[in-house]
């Protein structure tokens, strides 16, 4: 079978995917195993929003800053064209995924598992619609002063907004940890640096 893997680079600190080496490790084991990666960029998200998915217009023009539109785009990519999303430092380790809707997970210093939106694939891809949906209701719906728009943000499009999504959406997720992410576990806290 094959599958089409998403990633999105906005530049900020780095100029070019290539400016990292954690993500031109990440891309060129990844070709190297057999796998294609569809980058995309904010021009091509907006336009795929613009185009298809006018509804969120406000939302993500709203956005304080360009990393909330990569939080958010992975759902909205994928409804559209369907897929795996995986971040640009993630290294994957097997073509043969389960069946099912599969979430990426880490494990915290306690030997909990935490869900992480760093690699994802569901299988009805209705439900990427109804999580954007989400995301968006999430933050119009909370209670945070309207002073803490950054926070009120990271809470509704990050990665908690996605761990509550799965949590009440009542459907079943499959955690899935075939990959590796870059050496520090997320290369992209480096960027804002």
């Amino acid at each position: 079978m094959n599958i089409t893997y998403h990633s999105i680079f906005i530049p900020t600190k780095y100029e070019k995917v290539s400016d990292h080496p954690e993500w031109v490790k990440a891309r060129k084991l990844n070709k190297k195993n057999g796998f294609s990666t569809k980058l995309w960029k904010k021009n091509d998200i907006l336009i795929l929003i613009e185009r298809y998915y006018p509804e969120f217009l406000y939302f993500v023009n709203d956005f304080p800053n360009d990393w909330y539109l990569i939080d958010f785009a992975r759902v909205i990519i994928l409804h559209h064209v369907g897929g795996v999303y995986i971040d640009l430092d993630v290294i994957l380790k097997t073509k043969d995924l389960p069946n099912g809707n599969l979430i990426g997970y880490w494990t915290n210093k306690k030997g909990d598992k935490e869900m992480n939106n760093d690699f994802f694939r569901w299988s009805d891809r209705d439900l990427y619609y109804k999580c954007a949906i989400f995301l968006r209701d999430r933050f119009y719906n909370n209670k945070m002063p309207s002073c803490w728009k950054v926070r009120k943000f990271l809470f509704s499009v990050g990665n908690k907004g996605y761990t509550s999504f799965i949590k009440n959406s009542k459907v079943e997720f499959i955690m899935f940890d075939n990959y590796d992410r870059g050496k520090n576990g997320a290369s992209w806290l480096d960027i804002s640096t």
